[in-house]
Parts: C-alpha cells; structure tokens; sequence
C-alpha cells in the first residue's frame, strides 16, 4: 500500500501506476524520458525499493518492454547491495 501510493504521488496525473502482482508495479507515463521517470521513482521510493524503466514503443511490445525493465530492475538492485557491502 505504501509503494503504491508513494509511485501514484511521484507521477503525474495522466500517467498510469498498476500493480502487477506481489511487490511489483508498472508506470506507464507517455511521452515521458525513462531517465527522468526513473529518477521521480527513486526519489519517491527511496528505501522501499528498486525500479527499472524501458520505453514502450507500441502494445505489441509490452512483454518486451517488461522484461527490459525487469532486467534493469535487478540490475539496480545488485548495484544498491554491492554498495552497501
């Protein structure tokens, strides 16, 4: 419930926050650079957890697009966890 509402608070109002399942979330904000959404999230989020952002060129892609954030995901993960070792 807290992730949820701190990722609605983060966006802006036409975008779009939706839980996918478990602790994961999506954010669909178009027309908006994934650097910059990312960098809203994190801000956001802090503690809570780690994002990943890919862009969505079309619906055809969405699984595409998910995996890529995913992956970018885990990726932000291991970097927090090697720089707190």
């Amino acid at each position: 419930v807290a992730m949820a509402a701190e990722l609605r608070s983060s966006v802006r109002p036409q975008d779009l926050v939706g839980r996918l399942g478990g602790d994961e979330f999506a954010v669909f904000a178009a027309g908006m650079d994934c650097e910059a959404l990312l960098e809203r999230i994190d801000s956001a989020v802090g503690g809570l957890g780690s994002a990943g952002t890919a862009p969505l060129t079309g619906p055809e892609r969405l699984q595409e697009a998910l995996l890529v954030a995913d992956t970018r995901m885990y990726e932000a993960k291991r970097a927090r966890t090697t720089a707190l070792q």
